[in-house]
């Protein structure tokens, strides 16, 4: 049994992401993993995820603008990082964040290397976006790609189609299957974690 709060007792959840499509491809996945508040959204400078002043300022405004935010989560590639070394300074910097008094959980979701990594995993709703026909073979893990873009590119390309993350990222995102990303990376089974 699901338990309804009432509109006006409803929480929200308050996202930070580093580009227009996590902007647009996050929620998508954060409604296939059963959330289904208010989802708040903020664009971030990479630079800035990780400078506790500056993104304290993102989160009070947030905040400030939604009295009922239950929880913030901040989502920073790794890029060319280690993904366990950054989640180690993450851990440190949602310390800090909880010292200077941000009043509701902050959590960083370090994502290897990039959210293509993750919709990469899942081969059957890449080839569910290039179209009919298309036939993935790739033996390695897609989140261990350090370009995980290239990687869609490449896929695309071989069926004379443009990747573009802007339209094809929320695209594949409607049609992944989250368990099978979470079987093969550790830092989207860390979101799903962090969301259970």
């Amino acid at each position: 049994m699901v338990l309804r709060l009432p509109w006006w007792c409803a929480v929200s959840l308050g996202v930070m992401v580093v580009g227009q499509s996590e902007r647009d491809s996050i929620p998508i996945i954060l409604r296939k993993l059963g959330r289904s508040e208010k989802i708040h959204m903020r664009l971030v400078p990479q630079g800035e995820m990780l400078d506790t002043e500056n993104i304290s300022k993102y989160i009070v405004a947030l905040l400030a603008q939604d009295g009922k935010t239950s929880r913030i989560l901040l989502f920073l590639d790794a890029e060319s990082l280690d993904p366990r070394l950054l989640q180690r300074q993450c851990l440190q910097k949602e310390n800090e964040l909880s010292k200077i008094g941000i009043r509701v959980p902050v959590n960083y979701i370090v994502v290897d290397h990039s959210l293509e990594g993750w919709l990469a995993c899942d081969h059957l709703a890449v080839q569910s976006v290039i179209g009919r026909g298309a036939q993935i073979k790739y033996t390695g893990n897609p989140e261990d790609h350090p370009k995980p873009a290239q990687l869609l590119r490449r896929w695309f390309r071989a069926y004379h189609k443009e990747f573009s993350k802007t339209t094809h990222d929320p695209l594949i995102a409607k049609l992944v299957d989250p368990a099978i990303i979470a079987g093969k990376s550790p830092t989207f089974a860390y979101l799903v974690n962090i969301l259970t």
